[in-house]
């Protein structure tokens, strides 16, 4: 299923700076994006917010955080799509 390729999506690409706990290594741990998604920026969706965070990581960056992570459209979008639907599934 989309959890399975967006969990290797994330594997593959993501575990060096991004923790699925809370625990903040290069950038913010994943717990609960899927509910905080929706509220980051004004008018984007939560499904909207995490495509652009990972499309255009720097359009909008996190308190506290350097602007460091780099643009992975190249993925293409059944894999952003899949790790979309993943990281929803973070608690």
């Amino acid at each position: 299923g989309g959890d399975v390729v967006g969990a290797d999506v994330f594997a593959s690409n993501s575990t060096s700076c991004h923790s699925t706990d809370d625990t903040t290594l290069i950038g913010p741990g994943l717990a609960g994006i899927g509910d905080r998604a929706g509220s980051q920026v004004a008018g984007l969706s939560a499904d909207e917010y995490l495509e652009e965070s990972i499309r255009e990581p720097g359009a909008f960056v996190v308190d506290g955080f350097a602007p460091a992570m780099p643009a992975w459209g190249h993925l293409g979008d059944d894999s952003i799509d899949a790790l979309v639907t993943y990281l929803k599934t973070l608690k």
